[in-house]
């Protein structure tokens, strides 16, 4: 039988690769946004050079773009927090609640959008060798959000368990 020592050891350490896994797949995801926008350029520009001339539509595209960069950021934002507080979590030994509550929504919300890789409007873009490439990098972070929840769950529990008894 394992040691509670031994086991909270391994909790840790998975504790701390899962938070450098989700700083690096918020990474990944700015480069995807990035790498999108550039073989997107010919239809962005096409948008922009046929929205009207006037003020009120050019301040509304740049709000959406504003607003849209904005929202990514947000996103790398929290995907930094995360995997700084799994890390620190994991090096200290003491598990933190709101880690383990930003880790549990976010992973929630990535796992309500993991179908959405397999609908799109385009028949030939279905099911495609990029689609299902991105899904497999999406639900792996999907899991690496579950690993970080489940090891700090274990942890607080085994910590718990060596104090006790």
């Amino acid at each position: 039988m394992v040691s509670v020592e031994a086991q909270i050891r391994k909790y840790r350490k998975n504790l701390t690769i899962a938070g450098a896994g989700t700083i690096l797949f918020g990474l990944w995801q700015c480069m995807k946004i990035w790498i999108l926008t550039l073989w997107n350029r010919q239809n962005m520009d096409s948008y922009l050079a046929n929205a009207d001339t006037d003020i009120s539509s050019k301040f509304a595209t740049m709000a959406i773009m504003i607003l849209t960069l904005l929202v990514y950021s947000a996103f790398l934002a929290i995907n930094i927090f995360i995997g700084i507080k799994a890390i620190k979590c994991g090096r200290d030994g003491k598990s933190s609640i709101v880690l383990m509550i930003a880790a549990a929504v976010y992973f929630v919300v990535s796992v309500m959008g993991l179908p959405y890789y397999f609908t799109s409007q385009d028949e030939e873009s279905y099911l495609s060798d990029t689609s299902f490439a991105a899904f497999l990098v999406e639900l792996t972070f999907t899991l690496a959000l579950f690993e970080i929840v489940f090891s700090a769950i274990k942890i607080s529990l085994l910590e718990k368990k060596k104090r006790l008894g």
